[in-house]
């Protein structure tokens, strides 16, 4: 009986202490809980209203990847690290709710994190929970959470691997689960494979030692190489995808003058004449629009023979004339080249919802049912009880929307002043400026050559955006931190006081 009674008193102290400690986290970082609760309760009422998810066109193609092989289909035109996310998610039941759910998850999750980063650096915690709020409450996320689309899992995913990396740079370990993790974040979308070379610019800046870096770069590369030899197997074509050509072509037709330029004898008919044509048309439409040069050629978009018998070799040679294609226009036009990324890159940084982006849909919340974006087909193999819903409260969150989103005008001063921190932190005088310069290029470096490469490859998108928010947002923040106590150490050399220094850096 004593040893019972003993075994209770144990566990009732044990039970004490966790609740004093969760009161006293709750306490010490009650801005964070703040904003996590608005950010919880906006994301509740976007699920209630738009349940049990909303659909693009690229949602059916990600739930016909995720059923349509085992364990996971493989398409030319994306990658299949999230319809495998879907898969492994559906052995608890092929609910559309639970993955939408566990997005929101995520989204939260990723505001979590990214304040905990900046608390480590020394970021006073109302300033980190300002900066993770801003994250939290933007309503384009949350709609993006809300669709069967990558961008909550791919932010979450990338947000942990660059955390990790900076909470313990020289530890072997650490790094090899961030180069998993930032591995993972490729497979679900391509463009983190440019953030690959910042990441492993970083570890050599900060000398993370031989066996961090091998055992990063080990395990960054061959998760990549294993899914480049399923590529290889189940395609003929080793690689992420097969359709960079494809979108390298819709990038720089509008620029493909063929009348000034020199092109391949076979690619000729890829050549749009009119000026007048060539006007006024997205990106998109030269790779998914049945009138597009392209289709013409080809028989049909990036996915058209995947059933095909020969549909693999057809595939690879549409991609390899596209690039080929492409490549030529932009040693012809590379001003023009120039000029168009330079534009679009800009736009992610431009006031304004974007309505000229042809997927703007994916981060606004609709007024009504979108019957538009239900493929019937995918509908009856993969989701046969689907049906669009809105639903209260969906008026008032569509009131809050056009002030609950991205700005993008912040997020260029943000990016503007890691610039700035990054070149005083480079030369010789302004090292000690700028202790956090490191971190800076890692989070806000990661961010902006997403978005560079988005722009080099494709087109300005919105939700292109909305993965790389977090990473300028804390990136930015530590800017401005180590910016501002640089101007106060100054000011207080002219006054004889000594202002407080910034927070540490593993450097």
């Amino acid at each position: 009986m004593t040893l019972v009674d003993n075994r209770a008193d144990q566990a009732r102290a044990v039970g004490r202490r966790s609740v004093d400690w969760a009161r006293r986290v709750v306490r010490e970082h009650r801005a964070l809980f703040g904003v996590l609760l608005a950010a919880a309760v906006l994301r509740v009422a976007v699920a209630i209203a738009y349940a049990p998810a909303l659909f693009f066109s690229d949602s059916w193609q990600y739930l016909n990847l995720a059923y349509s092989a085992d364990p996971v289909g493989i398409a030319p035109s994306r990658p299949s690290g999230y319809p495998l996310i879907l898969r492994v998610l559906s052995l608890a039941g092929s609910n559309l709710g639970l993955f939408t759910a566990l997005q929101h998850l995520a989204g939260l999750l990723t505001g979590a994190v990214l304040y905990v980063v900046l608390i480590r650096f020394g970021i006073q915690r109302w300033l980190a929970a300002v900066t993770a709020g801003v994250v939290l409450l933007d309503l384009y996320a949350i709609t993006l959470e809300q669709h069967i689309l990558t961008e909550a899992f791919f932010t979450l995913t990338l947000v942990v691997a660059l955390a990790v990396t900076v909470a313990r740079p020289r530890d072997v370990r650490s790094v090899a689960i961030a180069g998993v993790l930032l591995a993972a974040a490729v497979t679900i979308k391509t463009v983190a494979l440019f953030v690959a070379p910042v990441w492993l610019v970083y570890l050599l800046w900060v000398r993370c030692g031989l066996r961090p870096l091998l055992a990063g770069a080990t395990a960054l590369a061959l998760p990549l190489l294993g899914y480049g030899t399923v590529h290889l197997w189940r395609t003929g074509s080793f690689g992420l995808q097969q359709a960079e050509g494809w979108f390298l072509y819709g990038r720089v037709t509008a620029i493909a003058d063929c009348e000034r330029i020199r092109v391949a004898a076979e690619t000729r008919p890829l050549c749009v004449r009119s000026a007048a044509e060539r006007e006024g048309r997205s990106t998109g439409y030269w790779i998914w629009d049945i009138r597009s040069p392209a289709e013409r050629m080809f028989g049909g978009n990036p996915d058209a023979h995947v059933s095909d018998p020969d549909g693999a070799q057809l595939t690879a040679r549409a991609n390899d004339v596209l690039k080929d294609f492409s490549l030529a226009v932009i040693r012809a036009r590379p001003l023009a080249y120039g000029q168009l990324v330079a534009a679009d890159f800009g736009r992610f940084f431009t006031p304004g919802t974007g309505f000229d982006d042809p997927d703007i849909v994916t981060v606004t919340l609709p007024a009504r049912p979108r019957e538009d974006w239900v493929f019937e087909e995918a509908r009856v193999k993969y989701a046969p009880s689907y049906v669009p819903h809105v639903r209260p409260p969906a008026g008032a969150l569509r009131v809050l929307q056009p002030w609950l989103h991205a700005p993008r005008w912040l997020y260029g001063l943000l990016s503007l002043a890691a610039l700035l921190a990054l070149a005083i932190g480079l030369t010789r005088r302004g090292r000690e400026h700028v202790p956090r310069r490191r971190e800076i290029l890692l989070l806000s470096g990661s961010g902006l050559v997403m978005l560079l490469a988005s722009a080099a490859s494709t087109a300005f998108v919105v939700r292109y955006l909305i993965p790389a928010l977090p990473l300028l947002a804390a990136g930015g923040v530590l800017a401005l931190s180590d910016l501002g106590h640089a101007i106060a150490r100054r000011r207080g050399r002219a006054t004889g006081s000594r202002p407080a220094p910034p927070g540490p850096s593993p450097a």
